[in-house]
């Protein structure tokens, strides 16, 4: 006890004197190298702001409303506008003198993909680059929560008299305070993709849509292309970094009526970029939808909820995927698959077929098959039939899982129309409407039938697209009694 009451009291103290030290002071510190006694006396309590630099635990009061994720500054997201007075761990102090555990935050617009298109704000959070965690604020509380890996090899480095962040005490000079801006630090400059100059503030919010539409494909091609060459011998660079065409973002809420009425959000996240020095045309994909379920299994029935990250090697030719990643739950799980998906054309048919082999550490092996089949109607192609038929069979499942489903649409446009006619999805479709029909079962009894009505609806440019599907269920699980359910989302097509 008595040790934990130095440590605090030799940390109050420093905060007194550091916040009331005078100019005459400052100058002094500047003007001499400090000596191996003053670092010996800062030792103990270096190792201690080390260690609160690593966390990020705040709870903040004040109105707003907003929510945000991140796993380093070039995968963060958030949305929202907020004015707070905030107390807790403070996270990494980065330029000021001693860590805060109380002090105003403001944050007020867009972030995806590590693009800002928020306002410059006097208080910004001032996240460190490798920070990972998640915010959220709803009306007059909420909670901001991460860690830095940065900072924890810093708090490493320490005890072995290494600085790696040039945050310990005493310093040779005083850094000048933090500056205001939006909610991330701007990324350095990028010039053979160069991404456009955050405004000061946005008028309207069709303007941060455009800034985010036009940049935020610029700013991963850029990223894509640094960690290309990073990877690559210098001598075997050869082909450009090609455009980032493969993104989606959306989210949406799940409500389904019944004896255990569940409302279950699911913000998903689809992006597959090239890299076409290393390996030959390796590619990442980060998505947060689970390829192994059933394509019609609801949220909150899915076998795994986390992020995946992973490479994978196309081979065009014969039709050929494997990938190899990471699922981030926790513990983390390894997976690897290889699928083979051929599509030809019989008449006025289009067909596709995925056999796929999968393989996770704690589930073990698995297979799954999917069978698709598109037919356009009508002269000018608007409407559109489509039978999708799939299956899986795992260590973990029981028996084999399948599904049928059969689609009628009515398609008003396309994001690109010379797609018409040819196999297109669900997310290759800016306005339409469609009546689904579904089956699910279990080896040979079939256990849920669903039936909906889908509307979506391109309600900014060909980027913004909102999408509602009500519909009604039965199940054996619920002896078979109707449940009502809504699908509403709001997706953005890059």
């Amino acid at each position: 006890m008595r040790i934990r009451f130095y440590i605090l009291a030799a940390i109050v103290l420093l905060n007194l004197s550091l916040t009331a030290q005078s100019p005459q002071l400052e100058t002094a510190v500047s003007a001499t190298e400090p000596g191996w006694v003053s670092k010996t006396l800062w030792y103990v309590p270096n190792r201690v702001m080390d260690l609160l630099d690593v966390f990020r635990l705040r709870v903040k009061v004040g109105p707003g409303l907003g929510a945000g994720a991140r796993f380093t500054d070039a995968f963060s997201f958030y949305a929202g506008e907020q004015y707070t007075t905030y107390v807790g761990l403070p996270g990494p102090r980065q330029q000021p003198v001693f860590p805060a555990f109380g002090g105003y935050e403001q944050k007020k617009g867009l972030v995806i993909l590590g693009l800002d298109a928020s306002d410059d704000m006097p208080n910004p959070p001032h996240y460190e680059f490798s920070e990972i965690g998640a915010s959220a604020h709803l009306l007059f509380f909420g909670v901001d929560a991460g860690v830095s890996l940065v900072e924890f090899k810093d708090f490493v480095d320490g005890w072995f008299g290494k600085d790696s962040s040039g945050d310990d005490f005493p310093r040779s000079e005083k850094p000048a305070p933090l500056p205001g801006g939006g909610v991330l630090r701007p990324f350095p400059a990028d010039l053979t993709f160069p991404v456009e100059e955050k405004p000061p503030t946005f008028s309207r919010i069709h303007d941060r849509l455009d800034y985010l539409q036009d940049n935020v494909p610029l700013l991963l091609q850029g990223q894509m292309r640094s960690l290309d060459w990073t990877l690559t011998d210098p001598s075997m660079i050869m082909e450009e970094q090609p455009p980032v065409t493969n993104l989606r973002l959306s989210l949406f809420v799940e409500t389904i009526s019944g004896p255990d009425t569940t409302v279950s959000v699911d913000p998903d996240i689809k992006i597959r970029v090239e890299l076409p020095n290393f390996e030959n045309s390796l590619s990442v994909f980060i998505q947060s939808s689970y390829d192994e379920d059933l394509p019609g299994t609801d949220i909150d029935q899915r076998d795994d909820k986390g992020w995946s990250f992973g490479a994978r090697r196309q081979m065009e030719k014969w039709n050929i995927s494997s990938d190899v990643g990471i699922h981030t739950k926790w513990p983390p799980e390894l997976f690897a698959r290889t699928a083979w998906k051929p599509h030809w054309q019989i008449s006025d048919w289009n067909c596709g077929f995925e056999f796929r082999l999968f393989w996770e550490n704690e589930d073990g092996f698995g297979i799954y098959n999917q069978l698709q089949a598109f037919h356009w109607l009508g002269q000018q192609d608007r409407w559109l039939f489509r039978s999708l038929t799939a299956g899986k069979y795992s260590e973990s499942t029981k028996g084999y899982e399948w599904q049928q489903t059969c689609n009628l649409g009515y398609i008003f446009k396309l994001k690109d129309e010379k797609r018409r006619r040819g196999n297109v999805g669900v997310n290759d479709i800016l306005d339409g409407a469609s009546l689904n029909l579904s089956v699910f079962g279990s080896d040979e009894v079939m256990d849920k039938y669903r039936s909906t009505v889908a509307c979506r609806k391109c309600i900014y440019g060909d980027f913004v697209v909102i999408q509602l599907e009500p519909g009604l269920e039965w199940s054996d699980e619920n002896d078979w009694t109707t449940q009502y359910r809504l699908d509403a989302g709001m997706i953005l097509l890059f």
